[in-house]
């Protein structure tokens, strides 16, 4: 499955390693094999715009996502032994290299690690445009009136609630809850409110513990 990217600036190293077993050690990856590597790491379709050979042993390349050509990023290819009488393998190393990606209803992606660990759990990151809940019964949409962002809850044809969620200039996006028909808004600050339903309506709870699986979207606009 192809998974347009969009990357979040965290300061995180990812090391992955690659060894298809060559006795005696690799040779450094030539470029098709370098970019076969990362995109069966990580899903998605590369495109290399720039490298810099570094030595015979190293050489970092700029890359580029397909479906998401406007973000680079910077991936170092090298060898290094696994041990300090072990053949040399090649391992590639990329910074703030972490990307979601849109499904039915909500964003989901990929958190990588410094120990170089994929965590593929689903995450939902709030949105500037409709969205589905999780079983897609009800629909939520944004509207704006007098500068003054609304959030209006639908099902099928019949608008079921209405509410204001703030001014446009703060205001940067809601999602549903992954399992129930929570809604969570996400403001300027970062700040991410939870909006219960009970009987149909939407009301805010203060005390709402934000799952782990909502992140906060740096780039809300992003389709």
């Amino acid at each position: 499955m192809r998974k347009p990217l969009l990357a979040t600036l965290i300061v995180t190293s990812i090391l992955c390693t690659c060894s298809c077993g060559v006795v005696g050690g690799e040779k450094l990856y030539t470029e098709e094999e370098f970019l076969a590597a990362l995109e069966s790491k990580y899903d998605a379709d590369f495109e290399v715009v720039d490298s810099d050979k570094i030595n015979n042993s190293e050489i970092v390349y700029t890359v580029i996502v397909e479906d998401d050509p406007d973000v680079e990023f910077e991936v170092k290819n090298y060898l290094m032994a696994s041990s300090e009488v072990g053949p040399a393998v090649n391992r590639i190393e990329c910074e703030a290299l972490t990307y979601y990606f849109v499904s039915e209803y909500a964003y989901e992606g990929y958190m990588l690690y410094q120990s170089g660990d994929l965590e593929s759990d689903y995450y939902i990151l709030p949105k500037l445009y409709d969205s589905d809940s999780y079983d897609g019964k009800y629909t939520v949409s944004l509207t704006s009136e007098d500068k003054e962002c609304i959030v209006t809850v639908s099902t099928g044809d019949d608008d079921v609630f209405e509410f204001t969620a703030g001014s446009e200039s703060e205001f940067r996006g809601v999602c549903w809850d992954k399992d129930s028909y929570d809604l969570w808004l996400q403001y300027q600050d970062g700040v991410l409110i939870c909006y219960r339903m009970n009987d149909e309506e939407w009301k805010q709870d203060n005390a709402a513990e934000k799952p782990d699986y909502i992140v906060y979207n740096i780039h809300p606009n992003w389709k």
